[in-house]
């Protein structure tokens, strides 16, 4: 059950739907970038993109330890091995993960649609 406000301040409401509506936002990008993901790691190019980007990173990683460089020069490197990391690390999201993401966005809806009867 939601949470009422005592003195019926109706803008508190309004603000409770506006968040509630930004979670709701959030959950359906989470989604969108998780089925994104798995397309292109199923897509017949994605090994070996991988293979050569695990190539580059132990490169830079190379580079980095073997090399005397200034802060802005190994800032730059750290950014581009970060980079890679991120990108190989990428996963989409599990099943069990969508399906709480899809639980989680049902309740937000029905707090959306008890917060908006309050407000009309």
């Amino acid at each position: 059950m939601m949470e009422l406000t005592p003195d019926g301040n109706l803008d508190h409401y309004a603000s409770r739907v506006s968040e509630k509506q930004n979670e709701l936002a959030d959950i359906a990008f989470q989604l969108e970038v998780s089925r994104e993901i798995a397309a292109l790691q199923e897509h017949p190019s994605w090994p070996k993109f991988i293979g050569k980007m695990s190539g580059i990173r132990d490169a830079e990683i190379r580079r980095m330890l073997r090399d005397k460089m200034g802060e802005y020069d190994l800032g730059k490197r750290q950014g581009r091995i970060s980079t890679m990391d991120v990108i190989l690390a990428t996963k989409p999201l599990s099943q069990e993960e969508v399906d709480t993401l899809l639980r989680k966005a049902d309740t937000l809806r029905a707090e959306i649609q008890d917060l908006q009867n309050i407000l009309s």
